[in-house]
């Protein structure tokens, strides 16, 4: 049989409660050209049995690992598994929009050149129905030059989503990166690092909705992630953005960096450790700061402001 033009791997563990709704809002797209696997990191709750449910209405493939190996090892196999010319890696308690699909891959037809296509998205708390918005509109979207051009929205903005992200194969299968140092802040680094020499546009729709729950991994703050994993990613903006002020990336992570760095140590478990103004200083000596991250907030806000009216590259 011909490959689809999309294959989704949903990457699960221990969300059984969750699964079959996040595997029907994919069966129930108005785009049915893909086909889905299920990648188990070793479930101890009724995933199997809720996979076998689905089997018998929908070809559904079910790949258990041999030893629960982590999300990032989870989401790597889906670089060696994918086949398909189009690549997803979807949550297992997350819902997807009837229509995303079909509007990312319209919107591929405007931008063959891209090689990641993703949506905005919205919170829901678990056991709230999920309120779908009628206005899906395909002439709303961010569209990015190259992966510098990205990375400025990444690290300023964050309203991508992830886990709907669409990866071309031939980026996806040249990602590497340190799967040790970023912990549960992977996902961001794998995404800017799959857009490879591509670009990269981002429906304005929220049409991933994020199920907020006890059991997800980010409000478990015995897993991280760390104080370690916050300044490599920020190492890692530096490193893709520059510092250099006269250019639109090296002025965005200048300016917005005591900002990220902030939200980045409210996220850390291991934050109680130092102080916010002791992690700055970390990071300036791990190459994640400039020493204008020491700067008022209130005079970066103003150079913000100013720098966005007047350069479109600019976040």
């Amino acid at each position: 049989m011909a490959e689809p033009k999309l294959e989704i791997f949903v990457l699960s563990y221990n969300r059984a409660a969750f699964l079959r709704d996040s595997l029907l809002s994919l069966y129930n797209q108005t785009f049915q050209d893909f086909r889905i696997t299920v990648l188990d990191d070793c479930s101890t709750d009724d995933t199997a049995e809720v996979v076998r449910e689905l089997q018998k209405e929908y070809p559904l493939a079910f790949l258990p690992n041999e030893k629960n190996s982590g999300q990032i090892f989870n989401f790597m196999r889906i670089r060696d598994l994918a086949k398909a010319p189009w690549v997803m890696a979807f949550h297992d308690d997350d819902i997807l929009h009837p229509k995303a699909l079909e509007s990312m891959f319209a919107l591929l037809d405007k931008h063959p050149a891209c090689t990641q296509l993703s949506t905005n998205y919205v919170s829901f708390q678990s056991g709230e129905p999920v309120a779908y918005t009628n206005d899906v509109r395909l002439d709303e979207y961010w569209h990015f030059r190259d992966q510098k051009h990205y990375a400025s929205f990444c690290f300023t903005d964050n309203t991508v989503a992830f886990c709907s992200s669409l990866y071309r194969l031939d980026a996806l299968k040249g990602i590497e990166f340190d799967r040790e140092c970023y912990g549960l802040m992977y996902d961001r680094v794998a995404m800017l690092e799959a857009v490879g020499k591509g670009e990269v546009c981002v429906l304005k729709a929220p049409l991933l909705h994020y199920r907020l729950h006890a059991g997800q991994v980010s409000q478990n703050r015995k897993t991280g992630p760390y104080l370690s994993n916050a300044l490599h990613l920020a190492a890692y903006y530096a490193k893709v953005l520059g510092t250099d002020w006269k250019t639109s990336a090296g002025r965005c992570f200048v300016i917005n960096n005591r900002a990220v760095l902030k939200s980045f140590y409210k996220w850390c478990s291991d934050r109680g450790e130092v102080s916010f103004n002791g992690f700055v200083r970390r990071a300036l000596k791990a190459g994640a700061a400039t020493r204008f991250s020491f700067v008022p907030r209130p005079l970066s806000r103003l150079l913000k402001k100013w720098y966005r009216k007047r350069d479109p590259y600019f976040f």
